[in-house]
């Protein structure tokens, strides 16, 4: 077995403390006495000490207050600015729009033109051939706006 080292343990809680604005008296206090953000904000804490690649987060503001659901925002964006893929499941619909991250950047406008002349010198864009069916690994079911629901036929 390893041995703990407290004071390097209580250094680490003090700065998530800090930097996730967690209000409690100390670092000791039991987790079941804080409110329900400070709560949150200390399961966070402990995730992201332990340094993921990817972090799934299942409805992170339920029961917290307005104030603690803005802080927890921050501290999920600053994880994806570190490179967690952070990956948040919620139903409500603010929250995943303010989580979700924005489209790379789209083609700028001499790309588009390049793609325009090199459509017209070609003639017409050429037609999508269709796949024989014993080929398909998937069918088309449906569509749900811009995606497409594949299913695959065992």
């Amino acid at each position: 077995g390893g041995v703990l080292d407290l004071g390097a343990e209580t250094r680490v809680a003090e700065d998530y403390r800090t930097r996730f604005r967690i209000r409690s008296g100390s670092v000791s206090a039991a987790v079941g006495t804080l409110s329900g953000g400070n709560q949150q904000k200390v399961m966070l804490s402990k995730w992201v000490e332990a340094r993921p690649d990817v972090l799934f987060l299942d409805e992170p503001t339920r029961g917290v207050d307005v104030g603690a659901k803005y802080e927890i925002y921050d501290i999920v964006n600053e994880l994806a600015s570190s490179g967690v893929a952070a990956v948040v499941i919620s139903s409500e619909l603010p929250e995943v729009l303010r989580l979700a991250q924005p489209a790379p950047p789209g083609p700028s406008n001499d790309d588009l033109l390049a793609l325009a002349d090199a459509v017209r010198e070609a003639g017409r864009p050429q037609q999508p051939r269709r796949v024989a069916p014993e080929q398909e690994t998937g069918r088309e079911t449906g569509r749900r706006g811009h995606l497409r629901v594949l299913t695959t036929d065992h």
